[in-house]
C-alpha cells in the first residue's frame, strides 16, 4: 500500500493560498475560506490513483513512486480541482505526473534510476546480495535465471 499522503497546509504550502482558494472554490472565487471537503477529495483521489499504480509496480518502481510522492499527489490533485479553468500548465504538470507513474510500473525495472542501496533505503528492506527477484515477486540465486526478465533487488 502506498504511504505517503499529503495534508491541506502542505497543499497550501506547495500551491499558495490564493492558488488553493480559487482551486477549491471554482463556482465563487471571492469566498474567504477554502473549501477543505473539496481539497481532502481531490487529494485522496490523487493517492488512490497513485496506490492503484503502485501495487503493480516493481521494487524499484515502488522507491521510485514514493521518492516522487508529494509532487505526484499535488500535481493530481490540483488537475482534479482546475475543472473550471483547465490551464494548459497544470495539465502539463498532470500529464507528466503520469508519465512518472507509467514509468515506474512498466519502464523502472529495465533502466532504474536508483541504485539497490536507494531502494533498499526507501522500502526499509534489506539488501539481498546474489538474489534476484522476478515480476512475480519469486527469488532465486542470480546465475539459475540468467535469461528471464529480472529486477534487481
Amino acid at each position: 500500500m502506498y504511504s505517503v499522503t499529503l495534508t491541506i497546509p502542505e497543499f497550501i504550502l506547495a500551491l499558495g493560498e490564493v492558488e488553493v482558494l480559487e482551486l477549491s472554490r471554482p463556482d465563487d472565487e471571492l469566498a474567504p475560506t477554502i473549501n477543505e471537503d473539496r481539497v481532502n477529495f481531490a487529494i485522496a483521489n490523487a493517492i488512490a490513483l497513485i496506490d492503484a499504480r503502485y501495487t503493480v509496480a516493481t521494487d524499484c518502481g515502488k522507491a521510485f513512486i514514493i521518492k516522487a510522492g508529494k509532487s505526484l499527489i499535488i500535481f493530481i490533485a490540483r488537475y482534479l480541482l482546475d475543472i473550471v479553468k483547465r490551464r494548459p500548465f497544470v495539465e502539463d504538470d498532470y500529464k507528466k505526473a503520469m508519465e512518472t507513474l507509467e514509468f515506474a510500473c512498466k519502464d523502472c525495472a529495465k533502466s532504474c534510476p536508483l541504485s539497490p542501496a536507494e531502494i533498499s533505503s526507501i522500502l526499509g528492506e534489506p539488501i539481498k546480495k546474489g538474489l534476484v527477484r522476478t515480476q512475480s515477486g519469486a527469488t532465486y540465486p542470480r546465475r539459475r535465471i540468467s535469461r528471464i526478465y529480472l529486477d534487481f533487488i
